[in-house]
């Protein structure tokens, strides 16, 4: 599984949920990806952002609120721990088999959510 945190550039927040996601990891395996979007941003990419942190789990934004995708203001609504455990242990139970192919937003500079 392949948790993605678009952000944009000095957002104070990515820290935060990437401290929440290295808590996690013990209990759903998954690799972290950050990917800093800037206005000449994929438009795909940019589609996929509903505020910055935005968190994807596989692709997908579980937490999408009422903020507009393709925004770049702050996200004001993180999700809390307990909300990152239950999308990612929902996503654990239907993760696509390695063979299978992944939406082209995933970036080859991965880390491990290990801190």
């Amino acid at each position: 599984m392949i948790v993605t945190i678009l952000h944009v550039s000095d957002c104070p927040n990515v820290q935060r949920i990437a401290d929440a996601l290295a808590t996690l990891h013990e209990e759903v395996k998954f690799t972290v990806t950050t990917v800093e979007i800037g206005v000449s941003a994929d438009p795909a990419l940019l589609a996929s952002m509903s505020g910055s942190p935005t968190v994807l789990i596989d692709g997908i934004d579980p937490f999408k609120g009422s903020t507009p995708l393709g925004t770049f203001a702050c996200n004001l609504r993180l999700p809390t721990t307990a909300e990152l455990r239950t999308q990612l242990l929902r996503g654990a139970a239907t993760t696509q088999s390695p063979d299978e192919e992944r939406p082209s937003i995933y970036r080859e500079d991965s880390r491990d959510a290990d801190p």
